[in-house]
C-alpha cells in the first residue's frame, strides 16, 4: 500500500474513499502467500480445502493448461518476433473460424497479476490433434528440465491487420 500511496496518490485516495482497501491488503497478503508457497509448490486452495477435493479436482482439471513446476520456459513464438517467458500455456478454440483460418489458438502466460493471467499468443493451429501434439512436447520438454522450447506443429498463416490470420495454402 505504501507504493501505490508513493506511485499513486490519487489512486490511494480513491481506494481508501471507496472502501476498497481491504481488497488491496487481502491481495497483497495472498500474493506474499503465493510466492512463499509457489516455492514449495503448495497452492493456498490445498491448503484451505480437503485434501479428496484437492484430488478430485486435479482429475478434473482441465488438459488443456500445462505448467511449468520448476518455474518458467521459454517459448519462440510461431512468426519468430518473439520469445515468451512463460509459466503455463493454455490452449482455446477460435469462434466462428473460417475455412481458411485456424481452428485454435495456443497461449502463453508470462505473469500473473492482480487483475488476473497476461498472456501471449504463442501459434495458431489448424487441427486439434497438432495443439495436443504441441502441449505434448512442451510438457516433454518441462519433464526434461529443458529451458527453451521452440514451436513445431503450429500453421503457418499470414497476419491480417483485422481479425484472425489466414492460413498459407
Amino acid at each position: 500500500m505504501i507504493a501505490l500511496l508513493i506511485h499513486e496518490p490519487m489512486e490511494y485516495v480513491r481506494v481508501v474513499l471507496d472502501g476498497e482497501m481491504q481488497g488491496w491488503i487481502d491481495a497483497e497478503d495472498g500474493l506474499k502467500c503465493d510466492e512463499f508457497l509457489g516455492g514449495l509448490n503448495i497452492s493456498i486452495d490445498y491448503l484451505l480445502n480437503d485434501v479428496s477435493v484437492m484430488e478430485e479436482k486435479e482429475k478434473t482439471e482441465e488438459k488443456n493448461v500445462v505448467y511449468a513446476p520448476t518455474g518458467k520456459i521459454s517459448i519462440t513464438s510461431y512468426d519468430n518476433k518473439n520469445v515468451v517467458i512463460c509459466q503455463s500455456v493454455k490452449t482455446s478454440p477460435i469462434l466462428w473460424a473460417g475455412k481458411d483460418e485456424p481452428k485454435y489458438v495456443l497461449n502463453g502466460v508470462d505473469k500473473i497479476t492482480f487483475w488476473g493471467e497476461h498472456t501471449m499468443i504463442l501459434g495458431w493451429y489448424a487441427t486439434l490433434e497438432d495443439v495436443e501434439k504441441e502441449i505434448s512436447e512442451i510438457t516433454k520438454a518441462i519433464q526434461n528440465g529443458e529451458n527453451a522450447y521452440k514451436l513445431k506443429y503450429n500453421a503457418d498463416v499470414e497476419d491480417r491487420t483485422f481479425g484472425s490470420p489466414k492460413l498459407k495454402k
